[in-house]
């Protein structure tokens, strides 16, 4: 049982690194994605 839980412990750490990277890339992405629009919208108009 107590390797189990330690095993659990394991696997929610993993998912929890991967949750941050997944969401350090998705926040950089929006964010490549706002500054780009914005210099189109300053270059268009």
């Amino acid at each position: 049982l107590l390797v189990m839980l330690r095993n659990i412990e394991d696997i929610n750490f993993q998912l929890y690194k991967i949750a941050a990277l997944f969401r350090k890339k998705l926040i950089t992405c929006a964010r490549l994605r706002l500054g780009a629009g914005r210099q189109v919208h300053e270059f268009f108009f």
